[in-house]
């Protein structure tokens, strides 16, 4: 027969409340890491964007040094002429 003694009650309370403080813990640390990870989500999301708009930006210099060159090698042939 087992026999519960005031001590090994207390025990079992404080091993009970250290448990239940881990739980607490743990959940804490849970909602912090998905609170992390959506900052994350939103952050590469925003550099996603911020790629697509410098790609744009690139498209757009590189046509203009294609046109501005075109247009200076026509006329640099044909300033002599």
């Amino acid at each position: 027969m087992y026999v519960l003694t005031d001590e090994r009650l207390c025990q079992a309370a404080v091993d009970k409340s250290e448990l239940e403080a881990e739980v607490t813990k743990s959940r804490s640390d849970t909602v912090n890491l998905q609170d992390s990870l959506d900052k994350m989500k939103l952050t590469s999301d925003g550099l996603s964007q911020d790629k697509v708009d410098l790609n744009k930006i690139i498209m757009r210099v590189r046509h203009f040094l294609t046109v501005f060159t075109s247009l200076y090698l026509y006329d640099s042939c044909h300033c002599y002429h």
